[in-house]
């Protein structure tokens, strides 16, 4: 005697799974209706660590030569195939002729994201390491640190659809509890996004496909579903940011005070006055340096304006306060340079006063006719 065949408990309220022999003797609405409980029957049963698998084979079957799109699918996780494109290619393998152009223009539409999520995948692994050496990429640490800080958000989820579509879950507080950093959360977005699109997507009517797929929920619970998945989406997009904010900001080494003065312009002698300049270097943490322009006579004084004194950018001084930093041109040169050489913090004090042409304000760039006189305390 043949052994009878085993039949769950699930398939004896939903029924076995669905063949498509009598399609071509049905009306246009017996069709649909069976069309749509198909889409139920496999969105209930659906194994997501066996999507692949049934994709896969059926454009191995049905579009052979579309390699790249093959390739593409087992590239991408598990996850990112989807429930109903899924059911949609175990129908046709099982016999399902009879299309809608709203289950041609979906196939094609997950199909292309697919690619392009296989490519961004493939630009990522372009960027890993030496060929030689087997070593863990930053993306792919990520990625695994994201599907285990989610597995209390998918025991949320369960607990969620098991307790009617209701549940007291603050995915933020998770996220907080666990310290999740904000590179993670980011990652984690992409587990969760696709689906929430999918659930609103259904709820707005917009895809015949998704209307017809989560048709076995009613009204009130996909909305409630919809809404939980887009709490998460939101919850884990605002924890990334708010680490991005609460980040320290990154020290800024400071520039060796040598690469700092190694294209700054200056003129090194002026015989005229006698005059030789103090290098550059020294300029760097002063509080005061007093220059002199050969050129137009101009006796300069410039004041930092924080305590960490100058700094140099390129040709030009930096950190200078722009109210006491001026300039006056001399009409006796030799006198009020010599005075500014050797006199003391009170001479210095007034020396600028003394002069009795009009003030300018300094630049701040220094070149060939400048002449670094000396630096001083405030």
């Amino acid at each position: 005697m043949a052994k009878r065949k085993s039949v769950s408990i699930d398939e004896q309220v939903l029924g076995q799974e669905p063949q498509w022999g009598d399609q071509a003797t049905l009306s246009d609405m017996e069709f649909k209706v069976k069309y749509g409980n198909a889409l139920n029957w496999y969105n209930y049963f659906f194994d997501k660590s066996k999507a692949k698998a049934i994709v896969t084979k059926y454009l191995k079957e049905y579009q052979p030569d579309d390699l790249a799109i093959i390739d593409a699918v087992r590239k991408v996780p598990d996850w990112a195939i989807g429930s109903t494109l899924t059911a949609i290619c175990k129908m046709k393998m099982n016999g399902l002729t009879r299309n809608t152009d709203s289950t041609t223009a979906f196939m094609e539409r997950r199909f292309t994201e697919i690619v392009e999520q296989a490519s961004k995948i493939v630009e990522e692994k372009d960027q890993e390491e030496k060929p030689q050496k087997r070593v863990v990429s930053l993306q792919e640490r990520v990625t695994d640190a994201a599907r285990e800080q989610s597995n209390g958000i998918e025991d949320a989820i369960e607990e969620f659809a098991n307790n009617g579509y209701k549940s007291d879950f603050d995915c933020y507080k998770y996220l907080k509890g666990q310290q999740v950093k904000g590179m993670i959360a980011k990652r984690m977005i992409d587990f969760y996004a696709g689906e929430a699109n999918e659930l609103e997507e259904a709820l707005e009517g917009k895809c015949e496909q998704l209307v017809e797929g989560y048709s076995h929920f009613s009204k009130a619970d996909l909305k409630r579903f919809a809404k939980f998945m887009r709490m998460i989406v939101d919850d884990l997009t605002r924890w990334s940011d708010n680490q991005k904010q609460n980040r320290k900001p990154r020290k800024v080494k400071p520039k060796p005070i040598s690469k700092q003065v190694e294209k700054v312009k200056y003129l090194k002698a002026f015989d005229e006055l006698k005059l030789v300049s103090i290098a550059p270097e020294n300029v760097v943490g002063a509080m005061v340096v007093w220059v002199y322009n050969t050129k137009y006579r101009k006796l300069g004084k410039y004041v930092a304006s924080t305590r960490e004194g100058f700094a140099f950018k390129g040709t030009t001084l930096q950190k200078f306060d722009e109210t006491q930093s001026v300039q006056k041109k001399l009409r006796k040169p030799e006198e009020v340079v010599g005075r500014c050489l050797t006199g003391g913090k009170i001479v210095l004090r007034k020396l600028l006063d003394e002069i009795k042409t009009n003030e300018q304000p300094m630049t701040g760039r220094f070149n060939e006719d400048t002449i670094i006189l000396r630096t001083a305390d405030l």
